[in-house]
């Protein structure tokens, strides 16, 4: 991966930020169901909790209150119960899955249950009070752009299912890509991930009117489409209004957030000593998720929130194969920017089906977010281990860059790959470099002869020409080599009076950076005065690099080829600038 892309976005990730602004004053939530406070729960009430524990039926289980614990932080207080029952015995206790199924006593929601422990008696877990769950909507929500909202029919009956509890931490499900990106997600993400079945009837869909219970089996997406990526839970309670509570605790304690909630197919309950979970499968989206915090997620149903769009065009020069898989993904850039390069070598490692050395050209391309004719990136790569490890921190630089730039929010965004790939080294060498002389003067032509090898093949030499400035003194040099080897750096940090100061400029900085497909043909001198650096590197400019390179190759300094290969190697050539009619001994370039 380029340097620039770490610098930059270590940069940028220190001064965006992603502001949630308020959108509307805080309404009290009230569940459509009576509900007991808190401090009306003792020890030894007899209740039921409701859950899915397979495909969407809703079951019950017996649940008994041990005792209330005290809380110094949120949630304020949690409720010790014991679960029983043959579906317990079945599932081997509450599993992860069961977050946020209700828990009544008899006719009153006491909470949803949030927590439990693993390598301990699964039947034993914490419910979030309802009290608790409710003040999660005094937070204001995220300004965004909805769907107009759609009216959302509420089911007032008697509630009628049983439900499972969930653990502790969260666990994210993963369908279309799996191996070793799944473990980048899961650290990415400081999360556990498993694989998961893929979306039941289609993630992709949007359901409006749809009618959900108090112990339905919900999901939160961050990606959707041909990758599926998120959790399953419980939906707790829902208000008249269409706002709801799921989970009993955070998703990813994100705060103010905007993610699609679906419903969900329960597979099975896996037993497990470590603790029980459910395996699940998203359905169409119903809804939005707008805020995430430590007591439970809530947000309302049939309304829909915008998300970025991101396709993934893939050729293998090798098979002759041509595929495409698209998917989407939350508009949380700091989240996108961990989340997608993951996915990105997922589809990738699958649709080449392979991991090794390898030779690519990566393309991307961002569309919207404000910019009108989009912007494009390309570079060609090589490794001679993982060419899809080296691909994805590429794509990982190019899209924390642009999607954290502390200038403006490109929304709505799509970024879009393509990739050309072969197992071949693409390699080209710079075998030899000739000039057409040894001594110039400002303003000659210096004719500069290069051989170019391709891997295993024939060598073929290439003509350049470059300008001795009239500002050039004493010895001189022609480096040649591939592109972003030794490319200048310009100023060091802290030695620049300014910076990059928007979009339009960041984007053409990229644009102007070196790509490894491009022989570099540079005039490296020092001006009247000063002193050649000992290795003869261009000497440090308080300008940026993209500046340096298009003033040199406006000077007539620099030249630049680009070929369809990975450019490796870096020669050199002295010769040495004279004041005209000063030329010493040595073959000199003649005038006309």
């Amino acid at each position: 991966m380029n340097r620039f892309f770490i610098c930059m976005s270590l940069s940028l990730a220190l001064v965006a930020l992603w502001i949630a602004s308020p959108s509307m004053a805080s309404v009290t939530f009230s569940p459509n169901v009576p509900v007991m406070d808190v401090e009306d729960v003792v020890p030894g009430l007899k209740g039921k909790a409701y859950t899915v524990v397979s495909g969407t039926s809703v079951k019950t289980f017996p649940v008994t209150v041990i005792s209330v614990i005290p809380q110094n932080g949120t949630p304020s207080n949690l409720i010790l119960i014991r679960a029983e029952g043959p579906i317990i015995e079945a599932t081997g206790g509450i599993a992860a899955g069961m977050s946020g199924s209700p828990v009544f006593v008899g006719k009153k929601l006491i909470g949803a249950i949030g927590y439990g422990w693993n390598f301990s008696d699964h039947r034993l877990g914490l419910v979030t009070p309802i009290d608790d769950m409710c003040q999660i909507f005094s937070w204001k929500d995220m300004k965004r752009k909805f769907v107009p909202f759609v009216d959302y029919l509420t089911e007032t009956g008697k509630v009628s299912s049983d439900m499972e509890p969930k653990a502790e931490r969260m666990v994210l499900s993963l369908s279309g890509i799996g191996g070793r990106s799944r473990q980048r997600l899961s650290e990415s993400l400081d999360m556990p991930v498993v694989l998961a079945g893929s979306s039941w009837r289609g993630a992709d869909a949007v359901e409006y009117g749809s009618s959900l219970v108090p112990g339905s089996a919900i999901g939160v997406l961050l990606v959707w489409g041909d990758v599926t990526l998120g959790a399953t839970g419980t939906l707790s309670a829902l208000a008249e209004d269409g706002r709801f509570l799921a989970f009993a605790h955070p998703f990813i304690s994100n705060g103010a957030v905007s993610y699609p909630v679906t419903k969900a197919w329960i597979h099975h309950v896996i037993p497990s000593v470590e603790a029980p979970f459910k395996i699940g499968s998203f359905g169409p989206i119903v809804g939005t998720v707008t805020q995430d915090r430590p007591q439970a997620i809530g947000g309302r149903m049939g309304t829909f929130a915008p998300a970025l769009d991101l396709s993934l065009r893939f050729h293998d020069r090798d098979q002759g194969k041509r595929e495409i898989r698209r998917f989407r993904a939350v508009p949380e850039p700091f989240l996108v920017s961990r989340a997608v390069p993951a996915v990105f070598m997922g589809l990738t490692d699958d649709l080449w089906g392979r991991k090794g050395a390898g030779t690519a050209k990566l393309t991307v391309t961002f569309e919207g977010g404000g910019l009108p004719r989009g912007w494009t990136y390309t570079n060609y790569l090589f490794s001679p281990s993982d060419i899809v490890e080296t691909m994805s921190k590429e794509v990982e630089g190019l899209v924390s860059t642009v999607a954290l730039n502390p200038f403006r929010e490109l929304l709505p965004l799509g970024v879009h790959f393509a990739v050309d790939v072969t197992r071949d080294p693409r390699i080209l060498y710079v075998d030899s470099i000739r000039l057409d002389g040894d001594t110039y003067s400002p303003g000659d032509t210096v004719i500069v002869s290069v051989d170019l090898r391709p891997y295993r093949g024939k060598s073929r030499t290439r003509e350049f020409s470059l300008i001795v400035p009239e500002k050039a003194i004493g010895p001189c040099r022609i480096a040649v080599r591939g592109g972003g080897l030794g490319e200048p750096d310009g100023g060091e940090m802290g030695d620049m009076d300014r910076s990059i100061s928007s979009l339009p400029e960041l984007l053409g900085e990229l644009d102007d950076r070196e790509r490894n497909n491009e022989v570099v043909i540079e005039l490296i001198y020092q001006d009247m005065g000063s002193e050649m650096p000992e290795d003869f590197r261009s000497p440090r400019s308080l300008e940026f690099p993209g500046e340096i390179r298009r003033r040199k190759i406006k000077e007539g300094s620099m030249r630049v080829y680009r070929s369809d290969y990975y450019v490796d190697g870096s020669l050199q050539k002295s010769f040495v600038v004279v004041p005209e009619g000063k030329e010493g001994e040595g073959t000199s370039k003649e005038k006309e």
